[in-house]
C-alpha cells in the first residue's frame, strides 16, 4: 500500500463520523424548523373549520350538504368534513386549459386522420 493510499484511508476514517455527524444534525435542525413552520392539519374538519378552509360562508356550506351538493357526515347533529375529500371535490371540478384542449384536438385529428 502506497503513502497516498494510507492517506486517504486515515483521513476517510477520521472525516467520515464528522461529517456523519454534521449531517444528522443539519437533518435534525432542519425537521425541527420544518414542523415549528408547517403544523399539520387534522384530517376531519367541524363546519366552521370547513368553511375557513374552501373560503365559503358557512351558510354557503349549510346549503350545500342539506343539497348533497359536497362530501360531509354528521356525527349526531354535527356536520362533519374530512380534508382529502373536500380537497377531491374542489379539484373534479377543474377545468382544461385552451392548451389542454388543443392538445386533445391535435391527438384526436392525428388518430383520426393519420395526421402527424
Amino acid at each position: 500500500m502506497n503513502t497516498a493510499n494510507t492517506i486517504e484511508n486515515s483521513l476517510r476514517e477520521l472525516l467520515t463520523p464528522i461529517i456523519h455527524r454534521a449531517v444528522d444534525e443539519a437533518m435534525s435542525r432542519y425537521f425541527l424548523n420544518y414542523m415549528a413552520n408547517h403544523p399539520t392539519e387534522p384530517d376531519i374538519y367541524d363546519i366552521r373549520a370547513a368553511s375557513q378552509y374552501l373560503g365559503m360562508a358557512l351558510s354557503t356550506i349549510y346549503t350545500m350538504t342539506s343539497r348533497r351538493e359536497i362530501p360531509h357526515f354528521k356525527k349526531g347533529r354535527r356536520l362533519m368534513f374530512k380534508r382529502s375529500e373536500l380537497d377531491e371535490w374542489v379539484t373534479e371540478g377543474r377545468r382544461k386549459t385552451k392548451l389542454e384542449i388543443s392538445r386533445e384536438i391535435d391527438d384526436y385529428t392525428a388518430r383520426r386522420w393519420g395526421k402527424q
